[in-house]
């Protein structure tokens, strides 16, 4: 006769039972399917249980018992206590049970019983927020090992998550950037650099006077590469969009967000929503006679330029992703189906797709490219209705509201930044000089393409538009951005142009040659930018060809300088 539930119950609870005993009516508690409902206080013990064993039992029965009767249905009372819990105990420092967990969880991630299990696993966010901020730096790695696990669930605490990349430890470094490499490598493109680290600048700078030269090099690393937003002051622009009364200066603001590519995400619910007003106008006549004002066009096409190149650097980093990964493409049909809605006559099936479009569930991969194309194409089939564009500048707005477009810097970081970079070009240290060099060439080569839009409006044979740029210099330089690619290029070239000589390699003598040749390989690529960006000049001695032969293919080098195990010679002269 089979054990009942209250008898499996029992040997589940019972403290005196054996691990055996506990794991086999674990076993035989899945056997009974919606008998076993509300058995889950008893199940929650025994994820955290000594013996292995009864972990994995125990998770495997979770599992079962939260698949619903209905394939495909959200997650029932079981699902949506089970959920949390696995995606906990996956941020446990215990390896094991990251791993009888992580399987049972994958399982339902990819049958979709319970349909979205990121959405089911929202309420541990909370909880690895604060894991990530945690004493020890082993639930620290933890807690950002899960975050690939959770998809766009996780996209709101990337800010917090990209501060370990600064970390003291090690492992905790290397794993906040293998999770973040991880989402934007299936597609989420909020999960970029340039978009996570403005929310944190403040945190980075301060960590480049940490004691720890690989702590100066990593943050150093994550400024030059994500920090474009905070040193030009990504914020401030878009307030001088939404509050400037001259329409010359919000054009001029307009441009200047759009030459920052994926940097200006925070600010897409600003330019959307004018552009979303303007083109409406302009089809459907909303307006009365006499209302238009003669910038309006201008304005018009600077939005819609805008938005067009943030798109397109959305859509290449989707691109990439989707020959990779299936789920991509999957997501990508899934959002372009919901994106149909805004052209419905109902204002019913607009706001279903906004509904759809904004929640953190995997079609956030290509949810706002879809929204923008609304935007922008008025003959695909999402803006055939003439509340179109303004449900899908609502729906990029919502998305903004959810944390899954990023934030801006609001401590005026700019200058700061870059003061503190420069200075760090004067370490001891040539790993930490290096690293400071990089990250000013890459703010400076990132920098010029906005900075030249507003010289080259300051130099227009319009008046108004001379006035606009003094004016957008002198709120940008007040509130600190920095403005000046040249100077940073002039600071970072000796430093770059020093570690590609042969002087260098003479100097670094007992430094493993592969550090070495990593090093002028940094060196060159940092002077390709500048002179590319045409910041600086190549001059005679600026030898840009790879002369030291590369480092093994099989070798993993790490983004921070690590020394290797083995030592090499110093290559020869010449």
């Amino acid at each position: 006769m089979a054990p009942s539930f209250p008898d499996l119950l029992f040997n589940i609870d019972d403290p005196s039972c054996v691990w055996h005993q506990k794991a086999s009516a674990l076993r035989d508690l899945q056997e009974l399917g919606t008998d076993a409902d509300g058995c889950f206080p008893s199940l929650k013990p025994t994820l955290s249980d000594t013996n292995l064993r009864v972990r994995s039992a125990g998770a495997q029965a979770c599992a079962a018992l939260s698949i619903p009767d209905v394939w495909g249905r959200l997650p029932g009372k079981m699902g949506s206590q089970v959920l949390p819990e696995l995606a906990r105990c996956m941020s446990d420092v215990d390896p094991a049970t990251r791993r009888v967990a992580r399987e049972p969880f994958n399982e339902l991630k990819a049958s979709g019983h319970l349909g979205e299990v990121g959405v089911g696993a929202l309420p541990v966010l909370p909880d690895l927020i604060r894991q990530l901020e945690d004493e020890d730096w082993r639930i620290r790695e933890s807690a950002a090992r899960v975050f690939p696990e959770l998809g766009p669930t996780g996209i709101p605490a990337c800010s917090a998550l990209v501060r370990l990349i600064a970390d003291e430890a090690n492992n905790c470094r290397e794993m906040a950037k293998s999770s973040l490499d991880s989402l934007v490598d299936v597609g989420f493109v909020a999960a970029d650099l340039r978009v996570v680290v403005p929310p944190s600048a403040q945190h980075l700078r301060m960590r480049l006077t940490s004691k720890n030269w690989k702590v100066k090099c990593a943050a150093a690393w994550a400024l030059g590469t994500g920090a474009t937003g905070a040193v030009m002051n990504a914020r401030r622009l878009a307030e001088i969009v939404q509050r400037e009364p001259n329409q010359h200066v919000r054009i001029l603001a307009v441009e200047v967000l759009g030459r920052l590519g994926l940097a200006c995400l925070p600010a897409l619910p600003v330019v959307a929503n004018i552009y979303g007003v303007l083109k409406t106008a302009e089809i459907y006549g909303e307006l009365k006679k006499g209302t238009t004002r003669p910038t309006d066009p201008a304005l018009r096409k600077a939005c819609h330029d805008t938005l067009y190149i943030v798109r397109s650097e959305m859509v290449s980093i989707i691109g990439k992703a989707m020959p990779k990964h299936q789920e991509t493409q999957k997501a990508v049909e899934k959002a372009q189906r919901a994106a149909i809605r805004f052209g419905c006559d109902t204002q019913y099936e607009r706001e279903l797709a906004i509904k759809q479009l904004c929640t953190a569930n995997s079609m956030h991969i290509a949810a706002v490219t879809e929204m923008l194309k609304v935007l922008l194409d008025p003959t695909c089939p999402g803006a055939q209705a003439e509340g179109s564009m303004t449900s899908a500048a609502e729906a990029i707005k919502a998305t903004f509201d959810a944390g899954l477009l990023g934030a801006f810097d609001t401590e005026n970081e700019g200058t700061n930044i870059t003061s503190g970079l420069i200075k760090l070009m004067k370490d001891r240290k040539w790993r930490v000089r290096l690293a400071a060099a990089e990250a000013v060439a890459s703010q400076a080569a990132f920098l010029r393409r906005p900075v030249a839009r507003i010289q080259h409006h300051a130099e227009s044979e319009d008046e108004s538009m001379r006035v606009a740029a003094k004016r957008v210099l002198r709120l940008l330089q007040r509130d600190c951005a920095c403005l000046d690619p040249f100077a940073l290029a002039k600071k970072a070239a000796p430093e770059l142009r020093y570690v590609n000589s042969h002087d260098f390699v003479l100097d670094c003598d007992g430094v493993p040659v592969n550090d070495l040749v990593m090093a002028q390989k940094v060196a060159r690529e940092a002077l390709k930018k500048l002179i590319q960006s045409k910041l600086i000049e190549q001059v005679a001695k600026d030898d840009l060809e790879d002369r030291i032969a590369e480092p093994p293919a099989t070798q993993k080098v790490s983004f921070v300088a690590t020394k290797p195990k083995t030592r090499g010679s110093l290559p020869k002269r010449g």
